[in-house]
């Protein structure tokens, strides 16, 4: 019996050791991290505040949602428009993370993405062109609405600063589908022709529809974490 009492004790004092022993060796495997993203705030078309949760699910795999939000009142105008007021954007992102180097304090990531914003705004006094690119439409003023939805394949490290803070930095390349509709229009004028002389430049929500195309994404986000 006590030969017996013993070699469970082994193997339960080797059961401890061994779990001990796995968690340093994925130091990072139970986190979890509150984040803000640095570079939202600095947007200079759509300036917004964008706060985060991310859960460790095991050593390999994290699971975070982001949700973001700015208005003319509260957000930071480093670009100036006298025409527009009005300014709100609402967003909410879901992404998964798939952690390479799991034993390391410092890990490098590859995530998937799924995200959507809606953006509002009043202008005044500009045009806009339609979906086929055939007119433009003048007016004195007008409601903008763009909604726009994507998946982004992303790069990225958490680079911890210390035991408790530190930054994920990410880069990545997706497809986005962008909604905009102009209502509300008073004083329309329509020409049977589009100016596209600065469109890429100012242009960038003023053709209406929906439209596909690529979508790329740099940033950094402040954590802290919970360990």
């Amino acid at each position: 019996m006590k030969k017996l009492c013993y070699i469970l004790l082994v193997l339960v004092s080797t059961t401890l050791f061994a779990q001990e022993e796995k968690s340093e060796g994925f130091p990072n495997a139970k986190n979890s991290y509150v984040t803000f993203d640095i570079t939202t705030p600095i947007n200079i078309f759509t300036p917004r505040y964008r706060f985060g949760y991310i859960q460790s699910i095991n050593e390999k795999w994290r699971i975070g949602a982001d949700i973001g939000y700015g208005n003319e009142d509260i957000s930071l105008k480093l670009y100036y428009y006298e025409d527009t007021k009005n300014y709100e954007l609402i967003e909410g992102r879901v992404e998964v993370y798939h952690i390479f180097n799991p034993t390391r304090k410092v890990n490098h990531y590859i995530s998937g993405e799924l995200y959507y914003i809606n953006h509002n705004e009043d202008i005044e006094y500009d045009n806009y062109i339609n979906e086929d690119r055939e007119i433009t439409v003048y007016f004195e003023s007008a409601h903008m609405e763009r909604q726009k939805q994507g998946f982004n394949l992303k790069y990225g490290a958490f680079l911890p600063f210390g035991d408790y803070v530190g930054m994920n930095v990410y880069v990545g390349l997706g497809v986005r589908v962008r909604d905009i509709a102009y209502t509300n229009l008073i004083d329309e004028r329509i020409a049977d022709y589009y100016d596209d002389e600065f469109e890429f430049l100012d242009g960038l929500y003023r053709r209406e529809g929906t439209f596909t195309g690529l979508n790329f994404t740099l940033g950094a986000k402040f954590f802290y974490t919970f360990n």
